[in-house]
């Protein structure tokens, strides 16, 4: 089952397919340029979220057999970088985990990857779990100190934002 849409953005016209496999709610999303090639993309996925990483203080262990969306492969083109591209990626993505009838969009990031990191915080997502990569799953020749898993999530709507603020405060 595949259901099209286009939406037009200030700075891109994503494209959007959304499928359901095996029972799983996907959705493509692709940043389209004005000559209608592909700068970036990213999926959505609702999926457990078990076992990747470790859940911090906040997280408990048996929220994460709950299925909810994963913000995934998310990529931008090299020219098209800091030009807005991520950041309608994400917004297209968490408005279809709303949609979905979510109220938080997760991510996993590679803990050394400081610029993702720093982006994603930008944002709006908060670090919620982290997880050394064990040695199997390590590049050759990368330390296990470089190495790393960062889940991050980013809550919707009133209440989280209230959260957020007093959180801070």
């Amino acid at each position: 089952m595949f259901a099209f849409a286009t939406l037009a953005l200030t700075l891109v016209a994503p494209s959007i397919r959304v499928e359901r496999r095996g029972g799983e709610e996907r959705a493509l999303i692709s940043a389209l340029g004005d000559d209608g090639r592909a700068i970036g993309s990213c999926t959505v996925a609702v999926r457990a979220l078990g076992g990747r990483c470790r859940p911090s203080l906040e997280e408990e262990a048996s929220a994460l057999a709950a299925p909810r969306p994963l913000l995934l492969d998310v990529f931008v083109s090299k020219r098209e970088r800091r030009r807005g591209v991520g950041k309608a990626l994400i917004r297209e993505s968490e408005a279809i985990a709303r949609g979905w009838g979510y109220d938080a969009l997760s991510l996993e990031v590679l803990a050394a990857n400081t610029r993702a990191r720093s982006f994603y915080e930008d944002q709006g997502y908060r670090v919620v779990a982290a997880q050394a990569l064990p040695e199997r799953a390590r590049p050759k020749g990368v330390r296990q100190a470089d190495t790393g898993v960062v889940r991050m999530r980013k809550q919707f709507g009133l209440l989280s934002k209230l959260r957020e603020r007093l959180g801070a405060a």
